[in-house]
């Protein structure tokens, strides 16, 4: 049994890189319309925020697979309910959205979309990372023998 152990290890390591790389990607991929917008210093308070939400979301997740105790089960349970009334409500981070420099009747409209973007796709992009680093993804893999009769 202790044969498997480090492989796993080695490779649920390695996959949560692959993992952190492209949440990454995605974290910059989606503040770089931010930069044509005019409004990057928003883009990135509010895009962090929800990024580190989304991250504590997962490393909540992360806990409650890990342990076997079911009050820390609830107590975890407990705190990504609070995060996420966190994201429902955007709370503790409310900045109102920028107007955009032009007078075009889009421009609302546009900046409206992209702040639910970053809000919720930032949120989502930052979760995956920590619960595939810390999270228990199933049970330990059984030696196989095979014997010949």
């Amino acid at each position: 049994m202790q044969a498997y152990r480090p492989v796993l290890l080695r490779r649920q390591r390695r996959i949560a890189q692959q993992v952190g790389t492209v949440c990454c990607a995605l974290l910059v991929g989606v503040l770089l319309p931010s930069l044509l917008l005019h409004c990057a210093r928003w883009a990135v308070l509010t895009g962090g925020m929800a990024f580190i939400k989304g991250s504590l979301f997962g490393l909540c997740l992360a806990a409650i697979t890990r342990t076997r105790r079911p009050t820390f089960i609830y107590l975890w349970l407990l705190v990504a309910l609070l995060i996420s009334i966190s994201f429902w409500n955007d709370w503790p981070l409310t900045l109102p959205v920028p107007s955009l420099t032009t007078a075009r009747p889009w421009s609302r409209l546009l900046l409206a979309a992209y702040a639910i973007l970053i809000r919720y796709g930032l949120f989502f992009v930052g979760l995956p990372t920590p619960f595939a680093l810390y999270g228990q993804h199933g049970p330990d893999m059984e030696p196989t023998t095979q014997t010949k009769e």
